[in-house]
């Protein structure tokens, strides 16, 4: 468990939960689990956004419409008026005062709030409302629950520990952000936040898989972001350095200082640095872990498929190394040096990796992106040596 700081969050709310009337019929409708209990543990904002884009109070009842085919939803009031440019005119103006927002409680089937259960179309099919759909891609980050999520007093703490788990990444991504500011593209910020994109698709694949089995999502998270701190250490001194040695190191400094002061918490993420490394050397070890295992596939994915080809030739053409060689020349050279192809890597590691992914659902995301590496060096063969290599 981590032990973050004991700041309260700023939370956003549907002003109506808290008892504003402010709903299109001119009443509120309070949650006193929010208004009463929740609020003893966070700050909250009240926020209506019909009210605040000018549409009134009382109102129009509105729903939400989307052609066939068509992308963009409507937001019609039952006399017809169309009232979804002036809402997204708010929204625009409204988000970047959001930033801070740790999370949002929001109205249930609102077509301005609603958490995926927005009826569209009138029929059965639901959506986000538009400003909860808005929220959602500006801050992925930022908690959204609506207010019949909180039932007992227990889900008003699993709330809070969300809070404090979502400021705990933001704190370590702007840390790691920082430290790979002037790192090369194969291993920077864009390499880190798709190997933490594919951390989570593998955890939430596991837990569906076996929602029994214990498993720290967060932690996962913490080191999926901070896998490759140690690499701008490593590049520098052209591999003298094992990053993820002196990573396992530097995260245990770090941790402490970004507001987690649980030991144990912070060795449980050294252990998942330290055992991510596919190319094994001194202090290296296995992951162990369930949390270990999901991050080491999770930066194992980013090596493979149409991604790892491009990271591999970047590499290459940044050491100076041939566009593509034979495998025997591609095999007798060394790291660093002319015949460092991304030939080479493939068939040094890439090619091998689908065969070392350590959980079920790794594999299975494995799979797509070894065919398409196969097929592209097979075509790349043939285009450079007639299919003679």
């Amino acid at each position: 468990m981590t032990k973050l700081d004991n700041g309260r969050k700023k939370v956003g709310v549907s002003a109506c939960l808290l008892g504003e009337a402010c709903r299109y019929d001119g009443r509120s409708k309070p949650c006193a689990m929010v208004r009463d209990v929740l609020s003893k543990w966070v700050d909250f904002v009240p926020i209506c956004p019909e009210c605040e884009c000018g549409l009134g109070c009382p109102r129009v009842a509105m729903d939400l419409y989307r052609d066939e085919g068509g992308d963009e939803i409507r937001m019609t009031a039952k006399d017809g008026v169309e009232h979804g440019p002036q809402m997204r005119e708010w929204i625009v103006r409204k988000l970047p005062e959001l930033k801070d927002f740790a999370g949002f409680v929001l109205k249930a089937r609102s077509p301005s709030c609603g958490i995926g259960d927005a009826k569209l179309n009138g029929g059965p099919e639901c959506t986000d409302g538009l400003f909860a759909a808005a929220l959602r891609k500006a801050y992925p980050l930022m908690v959204l629950r609506n207010e019949e999520s909180f039932a007992t007093e227990a889900d008003c703490a699993v709330f809070v520990k969300q809070l404090e788990d979502v400021a705990l990444l933001q704190r370590v991504e702007a840390c790691v952000r920082d430290l790979l500011a002037n790192s090369p593209a194969c291993h920077d910020w864009d390499h880190t936040l798709r190997v933490w994109n594919n951390a989570k698709r593998i955890a939430a694949m596991t837990k569906a898989a076996h929602p029994d089995v214990p498993l720290d999502e967060t932690l996962v998270s913490v080191a999926a972001l901070m896998h490759d701190i140690g690499r701008p250490q490593e590049l520098a001194d052209q591999g003298k350095t094992n990053h993820a040695v002196y990573g396992a190191e530097l995260c245990l400094k770090l941790l402490p200082e970004l507001g987690v002061n649980d030991a144990s918490y912070c060795a449980r993420v050294a252990d998942c640095i330290r055992s991510h490394r596919f190319r094994k050397r001194e202090g290296n070890a296995e992951p162990a872990s369930l949390e270990a295992k999901i991050v080491y596939d999770a930066d194992k994915l980013d090596s493979i498929g149409a991604i790892g080809i491009g990271r591999s030739f970047h590499f290459a053409g940044r050491t100076g190394a041939r566009v593509h060689n034979r495998s025997e020349e591609a095999l007798a050279s060394d790291s660093y040096s002319r015949e460092d192809s991304a030939y080479r890597e493939y068939l040094v590691k890439l090619r091998k990796i689908r065969e070392r992914m350590l959980t079920d659902a790794g594999r299975q995301l494995a799979e797509k992106r070894h065919a398409f590496m196969v097929a592209f060096f097979e075509e790349l063969n043939e285009e450079c040596f007639g299919g003679t290599e």
